[in-house]
């Protein structure tokens, strides 16, 4: 007897069986005298019944033998993939029992045959239920917020949810904040308000629970039919599909159910992608912002560097921690031989510090204009120009909860005097050429705006010619390791004193960066970093009987006409007798040959370069300087010019050389190039 499990084994399946053993079975049972049975739904139903068997009449669950003479009972267990579906009872004469093995393989082949052909109809109406979901996903996943609007998408998913039925609606709800906001409402004929409360959604959401209804009783009246299918994204977006219709049109089965299920992921990804969109889209933005912000603070704080100078020779290094930084770093050039140097600590960091630090440098340009208008000549001291500063921008600095640490230097070539004021800023380090050792040096001063009644008091100290100046803000010593350790001033004074930069600044800021980002494991850094590095000069003094000038330049080919007049204004001085007007005409073409090569050449075109122009008449000679810090020339690599037109090249060189009486071209080893060209005293042509 064959008892089914019935949650294994479908009634569908049980009547499969039935007709292969009487199709099959059957014919031979007869024909070896063997009676079969088999129960549903515990009731005994016999297929065959041989005429020598009682157990028709007789058998009850329990017995072992058959009433009829001569026969025995046997049990075949039926299993599939190890689960037990039931046993079928087989009733044979002794003289048959021999076939017994044979009738299980009988019956369990053909039991399993028919199951493999259930599950492979199964698994062909799944693979076209899969099909339609995809069908319905890529064609939704086609349109993209670049293509079409959100709506168009929203209408196409909920149009595939109502699948053209007449009484059927959709709906998609997405949740934003905490809240649900629903997206659209798509129906086949006229629109209508769904039949349930939002609660029923939230609650589907909450719990990702899909929802089936069948017989809705809404307060409006009328039955309704109901499917609720939430989805969560993998960004964490929560959302569903609710479709409804009446209770009498056609039934959600369980294909129905697996497609709105892909069309409500569809919907919420969608909507999920456009939300990350516009994000991009306004972080974008705030880049953009940042960006310009940065390039504002290069503008407004970070001051250009004078370079080349004859008695100085300055670089820098500014590196904010968020884009834009508060620190800030000004250079005040007076005259041919002075330079006043600003460098500044805002407290904090970010846009406020930047503004304040903005503020702060503007005040030092106007006292400074102010203070040089009112008396051109004669150059204000440093503590004068921080003490009017301070005087000024407390107010603005207490508005803001904010103060302020600087030291503003004064570097004059002419008394070899480096005075500077302290204002609760780093110490400056004194590096001597001539000892190669450094010295910390700072003053007592208290910082902008920690209290209205502060004076400020100026430090002075001598130097040599070759010597360093190294500004920086607490973002370089305070540079951290991953053990916490500081960089600390020790470190920085050991880099100043090593090897490897030879005096010049470029080469020891360099080395200075590369060491702190060894030491904190990044090249980002958690304060702002600011590096000034001076190489000062002693100014020569002028010989008797000498007469100097001076002119700075960018390097723009539009201010070569500024060159000739200052060659022409040099030469046609009212202190001596002036050169003949054909040689001015060689110096100045000759000046304006060796500028240009220094333009197109050592600057590579750059017109952000600065190039400084000397003049110097003695009775002697006119000799004219051109001092750069670009590429090097050695002119003794340029051949001369062919004057057949074979070849181009040479032709600057050998017209700078007939025009002038000498020519010396000088690097100085830390980065400094010098033209010199000189023009002997001649009043009169040869000959005439």
């Amino acid at each position: 007897m064959l008892t089914f499990n019935e949650t294994t084994v479908s009634d569908a399946v049980a009547q499969a069986l039935v007709g292969e053993l009487q199709a099959s079975f059957i014919p031979i049972a007869a024909t070896l005298g063997c009676s079969l049975a088999f129960r549903i739904d515990s009731r005994d139903e016999w297929l065959v019944i041989d005429p020598a068997c009682r157990c028709d009449d007789e058998y009850s669950v329990g017995d072992l033998d058959c009433l009829g003479a001569g026969r025995d009972l046997a049990t075949i267990p039926i299993e599939f993939e190890g689960t037990w579906l039931g046993d079928i009872r087989v009733c044979t004469p002794r003289a048959a029992a021999t076939t017994l093995g044979v009738l299980r393989q009988i019956i369990e082949s053909t039991l399993k045959r028919i199951l493999l052909e259930k599950q492979e109809s199964r698994l062909r109406n799944e693979l076209s239920e899969c099909r339609q979901n995809l069908e319905a996903l890529y064609e939704t996943h086609s349109l993209t917020p670049t293509s079409q609007s959100m709506e168009a998408i929203v209408d196409r998913v909920l149009s595939r949810a109502v699948g053209g039925e007449h009484d059927r609606r959709a709906a998609l709800w997405v949740e934003h904040n905490g809240t649900l906001e629903q997206f659209g409402t798509e129906a086949s004929g006229n629109g209508s308000r769904p039949p349930f409360d939002e609660g029923l959604i939230r609650t589907a959401v909450a719990e990702q629970r899909g929802l089936v209804i069948d017989d809705l009783q809404p307060e409006c009246g009328g039955s309704a039919r109901v499917l609720i299918a939430p989805v969560a994204s993998f960004h964490g977006t929560r959302g569903a599909v609710a479709v409804w219709g009446s209770a009498s049109g056609k039934p959600f089965d369980s294909r129905f159910v697996r497609q709105t299920q892909a069309l409500a992921t569809q919907g919420v990804m969608a909507l999920e992608g456009e939300r990350l969109y516009r994000a991009a889209l306004e972080n974008e933005l705030i880049r953009q912002e940042l960006d310009i912000g940065a390039r504002m603070q290069q503008m407004l704080l970070i001051g250009n560097q004078p370079n080349p100078l004859g008695f100085a020779h300055v670089a820098s290094l500014v590196l904010p921690s968020q884009r834009v930084g508060g620190d800030f770093v000004e250079f005040f050039p007076h005259q041919d031989h002075c330079i006043d140097i600003l460098i500044g600590d805002v407290m904090g960091k970010g846009l406020k510090a930047s503004l304040v630090g903005a503020a702060v440098a503007r005040q030092f340009h106007r006292t400074l204009c102010s203070l040089l208008s009112a008396r051109q000549d004669h150059l204000p001291r440093p503590e004068k120009i921080v003490s009017i500063v301070h005087e000024e921008i407390a107010r603005l600095l207490a508005e803001f909860d904010s103060f302020v640490t600087l030291n503003y230097a004064r570097i004059d070539a002419t008394t070899t005097r480096f005075e500077f004021v302290d204002c609760g800023h780093t110490p400056i380090l004194h590096h001597r050429r001539q000892t190669r050792q450094c010295q910390p040096i700072r003053g007592q001063s208290m910082p902008l705006g920690f209290s209205d009644r502060e004076s400020y008091e100026q430090v002075s100290v001598l130097y040599d010619d070759g010597d360093l100046f190294v500004f920086y803000s607490d973002g370089v010593t305070e540079v951290r390791d991953a053990n916490g350790e500081f960089f600390g001033l020790e470190r920085l004074i050991a880099l100043v004193e090593g090897p490897g930069h030879d005096g010049n600044p470029e080469a020891l800021i360099q080395i200075i960066q590369t060491a702190l980002a060894h030491f904190a494991g990044s090249d980002r850094f958690d304060d702002d970093l600011t590096i000034v590095v001076v190489e000062a000069h002693v100014a020569e003094p002028p010989k008797p009987g000498t007469r100097t000038a001076c002119l700075e330049i960018k390097s723009d080919l539009s201010r070569l006409e500024a060159v000739r007049s200052f060659v022409r204004s040099v030469c046609q001085g009212d202190d001596y007798p002036c050169l003949s007007a054909r040689r001015v005409s060689l110096l100045e073409l000759a000046v304006t040959e060796a500028i240009s090569n220094i333009m197109i050449h050592a600057y590579g075109g750059r017109t952000d370069c600065w190039i400084r122009v000397e003049g110097e008449i003695s009775n002697e000679c006119v000799l004219i300087r051109c001092t750069h810090t670009g590429e090097p020339f050695d002119p003794s690599t340029v051949e001369p010019p062919p004057f057949d037109g074979t070849r181009e090249g040479g032709y600057g060189v050998y017209l700078i050389d007939q025009s002038v009486d000498e020519v010396f071209y000088v690097q100085n080893g830390r980065g400094i190039h010098a033209i010199t060209l000189i023009q002997k005293r001649q009043l009169t042509e040869p000959g005439a």
